[in-house]
């Protein structure tokens, strides 16, 4: 997930802090928490700037909000994807979890 979001930075706002893209193969879970903070703050960025111009991102059509429909279904998918995996391995997410994904407000 913090890859794609770089390779849009990368492409979306050049000349701003983008954030190195990580190594799949080697990262650990402290650098990939970290990583994802960084391009969400870079993001943020990107998607305000947008806000408040011509509600545009670079290289991405229709608009900021279909850039962030899209950010979002991205992230999501991947979501749905560790929770398969993980059931399938033998391993659920509890219950809990699966039903704090879905109760924004209680946070």
């Amino acid at each position: 997930m913090h890859n794609v979001r770089v390779m849009w930075l990368k492409g979306s706002a050049k000349g701003s802090e983008i954030p190195p893209q990580l190594d799949r193969s080697t990262v650990t879970p402290a650098q990939a928490v970290h990583g994802l903070e960084q391009s969400r703050q870079a993001l943020s960025k990107l998607i305000g700037r947008a806000l408040e111009t011509d509600g545009r991102i670079k290289g991405f059509r229709p608009d900021v909000a279909g850039f962030l429909g899209y950010l979002i279904a991205h992230d999501a998918h991947h979501r749905g994807q560790i929770a398969m995996l993980a059931h399938q391995l033998g391993h659920p997410l509890p219950q809990k979890i699966n039903f704090g994904m879905w109760e924004w407000g209680s946070r």
